[in-house]
């Protein structure tokens, strides 16, 4: 498992060990008519967020968080407010829901991406997302 960058403490999506959300093969052909202008219609909001996060590490704000206190956020900013998931609260329907176990081995993750409605019964988690801080490695301790 590769670890992450040095120096950072903005939360780091760790390689995935198991199937990959979009195949290599999917990305290649997307990214061959790929206009970033064009094709991300919020582009100028992608942008502040990704500047919000940027100005946040600078100054001091995230490396004095825990990871608890920003997972929500982190997964509200990126997941819902760049790539367009929907989020639950005041639908019926939404694609990102957060903590829980996972329905193979009971571990829990961070959040979920997948199909979810207001009834138990219809609720498809695809995906988990696992955030951990980038300062601190893979065995828990914390990096020097």
């Amino acid at each position: 498992m590769s670890e992450p960058p040095k120096n950072t403490a903005i939360p780091y999506l760790r390689p995935m060990q198991h199937r990959e959300i979009f195949t290599t093969k999917y990305l290649r052909e997307i990214g061959k008519h790929f206009d970033l202008q064009r094709d991300v219609p919020n582009l100028d909001a992608v942008r502040r967020h990704v500047a919000d996060w940027q100005i946040s590490y600078h100054n001091g704000t995230i490396i004095r968080q825990s990871e608890i206190q920003l997972q929500k956020e982190f997964l509200n900013t990126f997941f819902v407010g760049c790539l367009g998931y929907r989020g639950k609260i005041g639908r019926h329907e939404w694609e990102l829901d957060y903590e829980g176990a996972t329905e193979v081995d009971s571990t829990r993750a961070d959040g979920y991406l997948g199909f979810f409605t207001r009834s138990r019964m219809h609720r498809n988690k695809r995906f988990h997302v696992s955030l951990d801080m980038a300062n601190k490695p893979a065995d828990g301790g914390i990096r020097n």
